[in-house]
């Protein structure tokens, strides 16, 4: 009786679909006309929101990299009999 597999796989995440986005200074000379709307940060807020996304880059490499260390700490304690056998 073959026994159950005692480790999951665990997937490769997946990328992150990464979009440009136009970015553009307003000064009451540079206003465009026509049907826009506007979203306008205070220098604090946009310094707290460049934070934010800097914290989240680091958790993601922080996770990546543990998971790439268990990955590899998993592979290592790995014996004969954990392979299949081919049966």
């Amino acid at each position: 009786m073959k026994q159950p597999q005692r480790k999951p796989n665990l997937p490769n995440p997946e990328p992150i679909a990464v979009r440009d986005v136009e970015w553009v200074v307003l000064t009451p000379e540079t206003v465009p006309k026509g049907n826009y709307i506007f979203f306008a940060l205070s220098p604090e807020d946009y310094k707290d929101l460049a934070l934010i996304q800097a914290d989240t880059l680091r958790w993601v490499k922080e996770a990546l990299w543990r998971l790439n260390y268990y990955r590899e700490a998993d592979k290592d304690t790995e014996t004969p009999e954990d392979e299949p056998s081919g049966e």
